[in-house]
């Protein structure tokens, strides 16, 4: 219940942000600022359009974080047991 609460309090945080963001500001004098060209959403998928989001090269796995990765999963399962 708790995490919800505060799952719902988050996402009523960001649109607060997101509303805040967006709406025109005024300066000292009263007069309407020049707005950005860009509002937050465009800005943020801007600088994340040119991600190469998939690669066809196969990632190499070192045997650090293979011997790593079994610790955490082994962790996980007998945290799930206990």
């Amino acid at each position: 219940m708790r995490s919800a609460t505060g799952f719902i309090f988050a996402l009523y945080g960001i649109f607060l942000l997101l509303l805040v963001s967006s709406v025109a500001a005024e300066n000292v004098n009263g007069e309407a600022l020049e707005p950005s060209s860009l509002t937050l959403w465009q800005r943020i998928v801007s600088s994340v359009k040119d991600y190469p989001w998939q690669s066809d090269q196969k990632e190499k796995e070192t045997p650090e974080v293979a011997h790593r990765r079994s610790i955490v999963w082994q962790r996980l399962t007998m945290a799930t047991v206990l």
